[in-house]
């Protein structure tokens, strides 16, 4: 099968978003597509093509991405998908490989992050797990908080432009200290982060509230609710799509606010922190009904770049070799070195103290996962005495690192 790679222009997103969508059985709706032309840079969007026309498609989202002690440019992978019709003929392999040697690379990006639709495809591609999410199903009537929300909070129900300048203050404060939060500007928050269309499709409105103390915003979140009865009454369900918090006392209020909503039954949220404050104010967290699911995949794109970016936990040294079969400039044996702020990344002939893989990599780069959990699960190999709590005591980060927002 002869198959070519190319971006497409200005006019083809239509078309594009048409082939994106029935990949993920779905047919793209015109006022949708009519908001991507605000955020989705035709020039970094792929596709496969064959003599059937379009078979595949691949998109980035240009970010710069919050990681430790600072930020990074970094491609959002986004709007992946192969045609029902092309599947297992290496569609997808020529778009990720275009992706990770060219197209990155060509924008100045070390790093590319991802959310995965199913968590298997992407390892094989050197994308790392960086950052887990928390499901919450949570039946209100059952939830008690161990104490009362604070006073001199106030809740404001707000419009798309009353919500841009609140919901900004408070995302940047947040994102300025964890890892894994992508910078987000006016347009991104009109046409994605707050779209009446959303994600879900559902096609139920957007409700915003911002949290506010002495007329400064101090927590937002966004959520959709659900409309059901049954026998008893009503029946709500409300899906809480986005809650960022600066602080405790505002975490408590925020909270709060959600489940004082009249009418709800059950709370429910994909993508919560994977350390939530709200686990820790409730009597009983079995009634949140968390469960554990991925959340930010990241892959190293340029290694020394990468590395040499980010701040550590201590001061130290780290000579590792890393395995990278789709980015030879990658692989290697690399030395690591941290001191005063400073960070350096080179390559070296001396002996290798760990040995991994770029995904493995990857998954450590925002610190909130370390190298023990992976040498654990025998994905990190020592090959010097205590090499991987050396590891683990320089990569790791105080901050858990979370996105909040599905792209």
């Amino acid at each position: 099968m002869d198959l070519s790679i190319r971006s497409i222009t200005p006019p083809e997103l239509s078309d594009f978003l048409d082939h994106v969508e029935a990949a993920f059985g779905h047919r793209a709706q015109a006022e949708r597509v009519e908001e991507l032309r605000h955020i989705v840079a035709c020039d970094r969007a792929l596709v496969a093509e064959t003599d059937d026309g379009i078979v595949g498609t691949a998109a980035v989202y240009p970010f710069r991405l919050s990681v430790p002690g600072g930020e990074l440019p970094a491609g959002g992978v986004t709007m992946v998908g192969v045609l029902p019709s092309h599947r297992r003929r290496g569609v997808l392999r020529s778009l990720m490989t275009h992706q990770l040697a060219s197209d990155l690379p060509g924008a100045g990006e070390p790093l590319a992050v991802l959310w995965a639709s199913e968590g298997s495809i992407y390892g094989r591609f050197g994308y790392g797990l960086a950052a887990f999410a928390l499901r919450m199903s949570a039946l209100r009537h059952r939830v008690r908080f161990l104490s009362d929300p604070p006073n001199g909070f106030t809740a404001r129900l707000v419009d798309t432009d009353g919500a841009l300048g609140p919901l900004s203050q408070v995302y940047d404060r947040v994102r300025a200290r964890t890892p894994g939060f992508p910078a987000r500007d006016r347009s991104w928050l009109r046409y994605h982060t707050l779209s009446e269309r959303g994600e879900d499709g559902s096609g139920d409105p957007l409700f915003r509230v911002v949290i506010e103390r002495d007329g400064n915003p101090a927590a937002y979140a966004l959520y959709r609710m659900h409309a059901k009865w049954d026998d008893a009454g009503p029946a709500w369900k409300l899906d809480v799509h986005e809650a960022v918090a600066d602080g405790p006392e505002a975490e408590r209020a925020l909270w709060g606010y959600l489940f004082g909503v009249d009418l709800v039954i059950e709370l429910s949220s994909y993508h919560l922190a994977p350390e939530p404050p709200l686990v820790h104010m409730v009597t009983d967290v079995r009634h949140l009904r968390l469960g554990l699911d991925h959340g930010l995949w990241l892959r190293v794109v340029d290694l020394p770049r990468a590395l040499s970016g980010r701040a550590y936990a201590r001061a130290g040294e780290l000579v590792m070799r890393v395995h990278d079969d789709l980015l030879p400039a990658n692989d290697g044996t690399w030395v690591l070195r941290a001191a005063d702020g400073d960070a350096s990344c080179e390559r070296t002939g001396a002996a290798p103290e760990i040995e991994w893989g770029i995904a493995e990599l990857g998954a450590c780069y925002l610190g909130g996962i370390g190298p023990r959990a992976l040498a654990a699960a025998g994905r990190v190999h020592e090959l010097a005495p205590g090499a991987v709590e050396r590891a683990e005591a320089l990569l790791r980060w105080p901050v858990t690192a979370w996105c909040p927002e599905v792209f």
